[in-house]
């Protein structure tokens, strides 16, 4: 069974980009929402537990180790660190320069697994390897954007054997993104509060 073609993120429309983080920002509003409205008195308590025991250390190590994982992310962190009462700004930065770090940790895991065979074949069967290659530093920094597996593309990059510098410019965006999801959190946080 061959793997379906990937989504190549550099080769979206403004329009799908800009779709794509609109929609991923209007279903974390709801969600924090929710979570303000229905869990609030927990979500405070395990917020101040976190807080007060990894402040925003904590929130850089797990953003930096989130994001480089395929399919996760760091919003709940970023969640939490707001509900336990850290400064959006400082969460921002913390979280932000883990995110941008995480691609680089990201590139390595898949200059590692690019040496297995099995995994070096999976990245070209599903189109990664070839549009990273084509669109290099710009996939990466529309992949840092937009819901797709930020992780997953990182990985790709390194197995594909993408500069680490392409890395780490292309990954830049993650402050952008990370900059959305804090302002949607406190938002969000903010107006649940009673």
């Amino acid at each position: 069974m061959s793997a379906p073609p990937a989504v190549e993120p550099a080769e979206l429309t403004k329009r799908e980009v800009l779709v794509n983080i609109v929609r991923a920002l209007a279903i974390l509003l709801v969600l924090v929402v929710l979570i303000g409205v229905l869990f609030r008195a927990p979500m405070e308590a395990a917020a101040g537990v976190f807080v007060a025991k990894f402040g925003l250390w904590g929130v850089f190590c797990a953003a930096l180790m989130l994001d480089a994982l395929p399919g996760l992310g760091s919003q709940p962190i970023v969640l939490l660190a707001c509900a336990g009462g850290l400064p959006g700004g400082w969460v921002w930065l913390a979280a932000g320069v883990g995110s941008w770090m995480s691609g680089s940790l990201g590139w390595g895991v898949g200059r590692a697994l690019g040496r297995w065979p099995w995994f070096a074949a999976w990245i070209r069967r599903t189109g990664l390897e070839r549009g990273l290659l084509k669109h290099r530093r710009r996939a990466i920094f529309l992949a840092s954007l937009i819901p797709f597996p930020y992780g997953l593309v990182t990985m790709a990059a390194g197995a594909a054997g993408l500069p680490l510098g392409e890395v780490a410019l292309g990954a830049t965006g993650r402050f952008i993104k990370i900059g959305l999801n804090v302002a949607i959190v406190v938002a969000g946080w903010s107006a649940t509060r009673r």
